[in-house]
């Protein structure tokens, strides 16, 4: 016999061997038996070695458990054992058993019945879980090529449509050239600043106030000096429009007044540029003309030039206009807000301190022309620019299908990340495609998000409803105003994450907040209260006294007392020590007889228009108590 045929007795194999097989019932019984050792099986089996192989081609293609296969060697053993013992040859034993695949084949099938039902639910869990798997592999490829295969089309050029109502202006009648030789002409900051303080930017300067010392001193040699410019912007003021050109070289500016701002606007990269890519520095240059004709109105009411600063006040007022129709875009119209706010806390002060300055031709100049903002009737922003804003970048981030609805493409998928760059900066994604695993990156990432985000419609109409909304509420009195329907709709979006990622097309352009609303109604009321205070100061100058109600203005010197944009009811007039006090409720709504807040903080919040908090919820405590003093004005408050 062979010797490899010979079975090994258990004391022969060795230990590490026998503890190998051996099963862990058995091991923690402390016996090392060896009992799954297949090789040692058909060593001890008195079989000719070709059923031996038989028996062990059938145990391994089984493929079953290892204690499984000792039971299906040990049973082929007794078959082929049993037949050797009935006279059949091993020829006629391995002809009768027949193909050894096929028979594993069964024996596995019926093996595996026989597990433990845990086990059979457990694999048919895992088969679902890998089919699954297979089938979401599958079905994101297709998303993945679908969303590769995506194209916006860009049908809308809000760039050429601003452009073309500016070259339809005659070229006569454009204020932004003289704006532009203004500029050209306004000097560098002198470098000899008399402070111990870094060297002032030119924007530094221009909004120093008389408080400042040193600083206002330096300004008004620097105006005293740039009076040139002055001029060019007082012309540039009294045009209609402004006839500002995105991207044309030829309204670009050097700026000597800046080193650091060369260049005004750069030229765009492409003749069809993102609305949001427009820079709007234009309007940033005439907010720092009229900081410069605020400075010029307040030396000149100090050396009494009550014409002069009138002209100053004016023009003021033609650049706010000039800022709030750039555009029509929202943050123009802020711009334009604040530049009218100054303008009439200009008015208010010299009004305030020094009423001489002015003659009544002057007076009645400026309430004319303040009279004329707004056309007479409330402050009201405009949303044309916002809109567009929205329709171009959906027109960029997703397909056309022509009937108003499409998908996210990979354009449209970085055009986001650009948007959204303070929240994926640190990501590295949103400066550009240097290698192609960040192109593959954010490809793998916009076919997914393609399924989070809504589709085109979807997307537009919310946008629509929701600047529809704040249009309707941006032309609703403070008074008649609640808690903005816009912030309820948008909060439980901006606080879900989920929300918040699907419709970011949307929220990281829309102002979803009710300040800028807010602030023209605020504008407003310093308009109309410049307004009492030009009539109060005529009706002085007729009658040697202030008047004891603001009706008494009525209608000689103002056709209705304008109301309190809190309340609704006409502006509150009192006389304190013989000097007027006009004054609105503020925000509380609550009449404290003209008394400004104690502390500056409630002060500076007195004038915030708080829609959720009901009147009797406001902190009421003596130092919080007050009014918003319209005129003369008051820094700060009381104390």
């Amino acid at each position: 016999m062979n010797q490899s045929a010979i079975p090994l007795p258990d004391d022969r194999r060795g230990f590490w061997v026998r503890l190998l097989h051996t099963p862990a019932a058995d091991l923690v019984r402390l016996r090392v038996t060896g009992r799954l050792d297949v090789k040692a099986l058909m060593a001890e089996a008195d079989l000719p070695e070709p059923l031996r192989q038989v028996v062990r081609q059938v145990a391994k293609k089984t493929r079953l458990w290892r204690c499984e296969k000792v039971d299906v060697a040990q049973e082929l053993i007794d078959h082929f054992g049993d037949g050797l013992a009935a006279g059949q040859s091993p020829d006629g034993l391995i002809e009768a058993f027949g193909n050894p695949r096929q028979a594993a084949r069964l024996i596995r099938r019926a093996k595996r019945r026989n597990r433990p039902l845990f086990w059979r639910v457990w694999g048919s869990v895992i088969r679902v879980a890998a089919w699954t798997l297979a089938a979401a592999i599958v079905l994101y490829a297709v998303i993945f090529v679908r969303f590769l295969w995506g194209k916006p089309t860009i049908a809308w050029n809000y760039m050429a449509e601003l452009n073309a109502e500016a070259k339809a202006i005659p070229e006569d009648e454009r204020a932004w050239p003289l704006y532009r030789e203004a500029l050209m002409k306004l000097e560098p900051v002198p470098g000899d600043f008399p402070t111990e303080h870094r060297q002032p930017n030119v924007w530094e300067l221009a909004a120093a106030s008389p408080d400042e010392v040193e600083m206002w001193n330096v300004l008004s040699a620097y105006v005293a000096r740039n009076q040139q410019s002055i001029e060019l912007t007082r012309r540039a003021a009294a045009k209609r429009r402004l006839g500002y050109c995105y991207g044309n070289p030829a309204d670009a500016v050097p700026f000597p007044a800046d080193p650091a701002c060369r260049q005004l606007v750069p030229s765009p990269r492409t003749d069809n540029p993102m609305v949001i890519h427009l820079l709007l520095e234009h309007v940033q240059r005439l907010r720092l003309l009229a900081l410069f004709l605020r400075a010029d109105a307040g030396l000149a009411a100090e050396d009494g030039d009550g014409a002069r600063a009138t002209a100053d006040l004016v023009a003021q007022l033609g650049i706010c206009r000039h800022s709030y129709d750039a555009g029509r875009f929202l943050i123009s119209n802020l711009v334009g807000l604040a530049l009218l706010t100054m303008a009439f806390d200009t008015v208010g002060e010299i009004l305030a301190d020094r009423p001489e300055t002015f003659s009544d031709e002057d007076l009645h100049e400026l309430a004319h022309e303040i009279a004329a903002t707004g056309d007479g009737g409330p402050l009201r922003l405009q949303w044309e620019g916002e809109r567009a804003k929205v329709r171009d970048l959906l027109q960029r981030i997703y397909t056309d299908n022509g009937e108003g609805d499409g998908r996210l493409t990979p354009e449209g998928m970085q055009a986001l990340l650009t948007l959204a760059a303070s929240v994926f900066q640190d990501l590295g994604i949103a400066r550009g495609h240097e290698s192609w695993g960040k192109r593959l990156y954010v490809d793998l990432l916009g076919s997914a998000a393609s399924v989070a985000v809504p589709e085109r419609r979807e997307l537009s109409r919310l946008a629509d409803r929701l600047l529809d909304q704040m249009e309707r509420e941006s032309q609703t009195p403070l008074w008649q105003r609640s808690k903005s329907k816009v912030e309820e709709e948008v909060h439980p979006l901006w606080t879900s994450p989920i929300e918040a990622i699907r419709f970011a097309p949307v929220l990281l352009l829309l102002p979803c907040s009710g300040s800028p609303i807010e602030e023209a109604e605020r504008t407003t009321q310093r308009r109309d209260a410049a307004l009492v205070a030009i009539a109060l100061e005529l009706y002085r100058r007729r009658a040697g006294d202030w008047p004891e109600r603001l009706d008494q203005l009525v209608p000689d010197l103002l056709p209705s007392v304008p109301p309190d944009r809190f309340d609704g009811r006409p502006l509150r007039y009192r006389l304190a020590d013989g000097r007027p006090v006009v004054y609105s409720v503020g925000c509380d709504r609550v009449d404290d007889g003209g008394m400004p807040p104690r502390s500056a903080r409630a002060y500076e919040s007195i004038r915030f228009w708080y829609p959720t908090w009901p009147t009797d919820s406001l902190p009421r405590d003596q130092e919080d108590r007050g009014d918003w003093v319209l005129w003369p004005p008051v820094e700060g408050g009381s104390d």
